[in-house]
């Protein structure tokens, strides 16, 4: 596994900083108090157990 340089270190920790968002969603947002629960609701959706499925279906498609 190769090191990585403090500079590509300090470049991914800015890209996950900016990552955090206080709104998400365009109708009936979600907010996220600080980053730390943007972070905790991230990783609880990221789960690879099979406990959590991400759907994304567009209206026309489901015929609401």
């Amino acid at each position: 596994m190769d090191q990585k340089t403090e500079k590509e270190i300090i470049y991914e920790l800015k890209k996950l900083i900016t990552m955090y968002q206080q709104f998400f969603g365009k109708v009936n947002k979600m907010r996220f108090d600080s980053p730390e629960e943007y972070y905790e609701t991230l990783g609880f959706l990221a789960k690879s157990d099979g406990s959590i499925a991400i759907v994304w279906e567009n209206n026309e498609d489901q015929g609401a």
